[in-house]
Parts: structure tokens; C-alpha cells; sequence
């Protein structure tokens, strides 16, 4: 009997046949500073200028309306101070990944290129709500849970891309490719993660941000997928739920946001798109 295309898709991943996103070192390194009980601005300054694209990203965002003081920041050492450690962060994980977000089949391509402004508008997303709701703590958490909580459709993507590169007879109709989406992607995001020695949280959120049924305790995963359902309703990826009712939620209901915090996120959704 010959394999389904779910199973071609799986048995391609777990043989390790095709080229993983990319988490590069620069950025595993950035974490692991950010991360520590002690931050060593020093040492965050010198991965960062080891990086060119990375520190420019880092300036430019320190710059931005948004994050810009008073004065203009001239070098890294003051970009992170204005941003601080968990912010650079997050810079660095959108840097490592937006390389990856590419695809050499023009479908693809459309389809991933609407999953990274998912991606970016999730996190930016995440991250204000978690402080709209009070939970400031939770904001750098829930930035970098929201830019990583679909990477699982990335490599799927990256699997079929390689597939239909390589083999004539793969030639997957663009409704099908959608559907390996939906049935692969918590599963593979949540091994994902895992190789990548990120910490155990965001394996989590990748792994359940669509299990029908959740704690409701755990607020990072809460904010995650009610930024997940508003980025749906608004048409912001690959997932379009116009009819969606945020405030109506459960997760909304948890987390205690009322339908004008959730027109408000919806607002702040719209204009994250800028930054993808």
C-alpha cells in the first residue's frame, strides 16, 4: 500500500531528511544571557555587535516612536539598556527566524509569507496584552511564545517545499497542504522548540494552543491563543475566522478581558503588521 501524504510529510520529519529552521547560535546565545539571574549587559553587547544584522535591528528598534527617548541611540550597549535584556531578546528571536520564513514554491511562499505576519503581529500582540491585564511579568514570555507558537507550520511547510523540489509526483493541491497544517504543526512545533533547548514553556504553548480543553491557570498559554483567535478574526495569517466573538471567549472570560480591551487589541493588531 502505498503512504498517504500525511505519512510521507512525518516520516520525511522524523528521518531527519530535511533542512530544520534555522535557530542560530548568535540568538540561542542572546537568550541564555537574557534568561540568566544576573544580566551581563557586557557580554549582551558583545554577542550582539558580533552580529551586524542583529545590532542594526537592535538600534533601529531602540530608535523607533515607539521605544525612542529623548536622545538618539548611537550603539548597542545603549540600545539594550533602553530596551532591556528580555526585549533584545525577542529582537533576536524575530531576526534568527525571518530568514526561514522563504520558500522555493511560489504557493508556499504565499501561505508562509502570511504565516510570519501571523507571527509577528501574535508576539507583539501577546506581549501588550499580557501588560493590559496586568501581568507585566508574563510580557517577554508571551512576546516570544507568540512568535514561536505556530513554528511547527514552518516545518511542515519546509518538508513540503523540499518534497515537491525534489519529486515530479509531489505536487500537493494547496487545500491539502492546509490540512497537514492544521493535523502536524502543535506536534511538530513542540519538537521543534525541544531541539532547540528553548526553554520547556514555549514547547508547551506550541504544543496546546488548540487542545479544546485547558488550565485555567496558565495565563501564558491564555493570552497565546486568545491573540492566536483575534490575529484569525482580523485575517492576520493563514486562518481567516471573521466570525469570531474575543470577548466571548473562554479564554477572555479567564483572563478577564472585556470587549473594549479586545476592540483595543484588535487595534493594536492592526497596526502591529507594520513591523513584519
Amino acid at each position: 500500500m502505498s503512504a498517504s501524504f500525511s505519512e510521507i510529510i512525518e516520516s520525511h520529519i522524523e528521518a531527519n531528511r530535511t533542512e530544520l529552521p534555522v535557530f542560530d547560535g548568535t540568538s540561542l546565545r542572546v537568550q541564555q544571557l537574557a534568561n540568566a539571574e544576573s544580566i551581563d549587559v557586557p557580554a549582551l553587547e558583545a554577542v550582539i555587535e558580533q552580529d551586524p544584522v542583529l545590532a542594526s535591528a537592535a538600534l533601529r528598534m531602540a530608535n523607533s516612536p515607539f521605544y525612542g527617548g529623548l536622545s538618539q541611540v548611537d550603539s548597542v550597549r545603549d540600545a539594550v539598556v533602553r530596551l532591556g535584556a528580555k526585549r533584545m531578546a525577542g529582537i533576536a528571536v524575530v531576526v534568527a527566524l525571518k530568514s526561514n520564513y522563504r520558500m522555493k514554491d511560489r504557493l508556499l511562499q504565499e501561505i508562509v509569507a502570511k504565516l510570519w505576519n501571523h507571527a509577528v503581529a501574535c508576539s507583539l500582540g501577546a506581549r501588550w496584552l499580557a501588560g493590559r491585564i496586568k501581568r507585566r511579568d508574563l510580557a517577554d514570555s508571551a512576546f516570544m511564545a507568540g512568535m514561536l507558537h505556530d513554528i511547527g507550520k514552518l516545518l511542515v511547510l519546509r518538508v513540503i517545499d523540499e518534497l515537491t523540489a525534489s519529486r515530479p509526483d509531489f505536487d500537493p493541491p494547496e487545500g491539502l497542504v492546509r490540512e497537514m497544517l492544521v493535523k502536524l504543526h502543535t506536534r511538530c512545533g513542540g519538537d521543534l522548540l525541544e531541539k532547540w533547548s528553548l526553554p520547556a514553556l514555549y514547547a508547551r504553548v506550541a504544543q496546546h494552543h488548540h487542545d479544546p480543553d485547558f488550565a485555567d491557570d496558565d495565563e501564558l498559554l491564555l493570552v497565546v491563543r486568545l491573540v492566536d483567535q483575534a490575529c484569525n478574526k482580523l485575517g492576520i495569517g493563514i486562518e481567516p475566522q471573521p466570525d469570531l466573538n474575543l470577548a466571548a471567549s473562554a479564554e477572555a472570560q479567564v483572563l478577564g478581558v472585556s470587549e473594549v480591551i479586545a476592540a483595543e487589541l484588535e487595534i493594536q493588531l492592526e497596526d502591529a503588521q507594520s513591523y513584519a
